[in-house]
């Protein structure tokens, strides 16, 4: 069955802020008609509960555990030995690594088995070029990374490095002119995520990388956020380094990836064994990165109808909530933003009493980043975006995947109102 027969025009709701002059608390209302995708079962209802944080994380997928399941049964041996058993698991650790890499447009020896996607963002923070002298380095990176990049640099700026972490607009955006003029001579280290993890945001990092080409400067960027919800492709991008993790498409978690082009040297964070081509010590997790590979495939073959699915979803799930209530702001860039993710602000209301709500109701939510959710300071996205504090208190994060359908959406605008409402009554 065609998109176009799963997906009616009736689905079709224009964005409040994509009309000009469309004024809040009015519109068509939500008629969300759409056939439910089915995804071998998987739901995002369990036990009556909804799940709307994919951005935290996601439900392994059942050919992702039935490949680990395997691995762990047939295979007995270290991939670093050199007998029959070790030659049996380096085979599936590096068809594994392979898969992955043709995924990206790269070679299989340019990806870095790590532990997750902190590692990763982490383990980059060493890149540089073969040869660069280690005197004086600069980095730039934007306010609004990942906390797995972003607190190692304030740790750096702190001791006395050379960093520079650039603003971003109103919307969300880092702007490629800002990297430009944050550059130096001695600048030999970039990095701006290519999709935000609270807002959704896409980042210009091709344009970023062009502009920076000429320096000779290391380009890194963040995708963990961005595999399964944008074509990933490393000469596309024109980046020389790129972090991922299996946990947010459906794959195990305790597994991510660095790529790194040919021609760039690290410096490991684990010392030991040789494993890794001598970056990362300690025996891979042969089953995790098989499963890993499945999850990167089928991400791969899903991503470019998901993003259609999942973009009419999203606008008329927002469209509805603008409808419906008065005092909401859509935090983020409308046009530049993958469909999974949804920011919203609540006036008068606190994000996390909202999640908390929710949470009571049987709906699973984030006022952002897992990372920090028992951190009570508010997000320093939001606040890098210079939102007044109480639209930064107020946001809470929807975010969707391949199981939310029509009616898990229908369930969700049945209650957000009525909690917030309440919420606003006793302040």
């Amino acid at each position: 069955m065609t998109l176009s027969a799963e997906l009616p025009q009736a689905l079709w709701v224009p964005h409040p802020r994509r009309e000009a002059g469309a004024a809040q608390g009015t519109g068509p209302p939500l008629q969300l008609t759409v056939k439910p995708l089915s995804v071998d079962g998987l739901s995002t209802r369990t036990d009556k509960r909804i799940y709307f944080d994919w951005n935290a994380t996601t439900p392994c997928l059942a050919e992702v555990r039935q490949r680990i399941d395997e691995v762990l049964a047939d295979l007995g041996g270290n991939p670093s030995s050199s007998h029959a058993e070790g030659r049996a698991a380096r085979a599936v650790l590096d068809d594994a690594r392979a898969r992955i890499a043709g995924c990206l447009g790269a070679a299989a020896s340019e990806i870095v088995f790590t532990g997750s996607g902190t590692e990763a963002n982490q383990l980059a923070l060493s890149l540089r070029r073969q040869g660069s002298s280690s005197d004086d380095r600069h980095r730039i990176s934007s306010a609004i990374e990942h906390a797995s990049l972003i607190e190692p640099l304030r740790d750096r700026m702190a001791s006395g490095e050379q960093v520079s972490l650039t603003g971003c607009t109103a919307e969300g955006w880092v702007e490629p002119q800002e990297i430009a003029q944050a550059m130096r001579p001695e600048t030999d280290w970039i990095s701006v995520m290519l999709v935000n993890n609270e807002t959704g945001v896409i980042q210009p990092v091709t344009e970023i990388a062009a502009r920076a080409q000429a320096s000779g400067a290391v380009i890194h960027t963040d995708a963990v956020q961005a595999l399964g919800r944008l074509p990933l492709h490393v000469d596309t991008l024109g980046v020389d380094a790129l972090s991922l993790s299996a946990h947010k498409i459906g794959g195990p978690p305790g597994i991510g990836a660095l790529y790194m082009r040919h021609g760039l040297e690290l410096k490991p964070m684990l010392l030991g064994g040789r494993q890794e081509s001598g970056r990362r010590a300690g025996t891979e997790n042969v089953a995790a990165a098989a499963g890993f590979a499945v999850a990167v495939d089928i991400a791969a073959t899903r991503q470019p109808r998901e993003t259609q699915r999942l973009t009419v979803l999203r606008d008329a799930f927002e469209a509805e909530l603008m409808r419906v209530m008065e005092g909401i702001h859509i935090n983020g860039a409308i046009d530049r933003r993958v469909p999974h993710t949804s920011s919203v602000s609540f006036d008068g209301c606190y994000g996390a009493n909202i999640a908390a709500a929710l949470d009571q109701a049987g709906f699973a939510v984030s006022v952002g980043s897992a990372c920090h959710a028992d951190d009570p300071r508010p997000s320093h996205v939001l606040e890098a975006m210079c939102l007044t504090p109480g639209r930064c208190r107020g946001a809470v994060r929807f975010s969707f995947g391949h199981a939310t359908d029509r009616i898990a959406m229908e369930r969700l605008l049945n209650v957000v109102p009525d909690i917030v409402n309440r919420l606003r009554s006793i302040r």
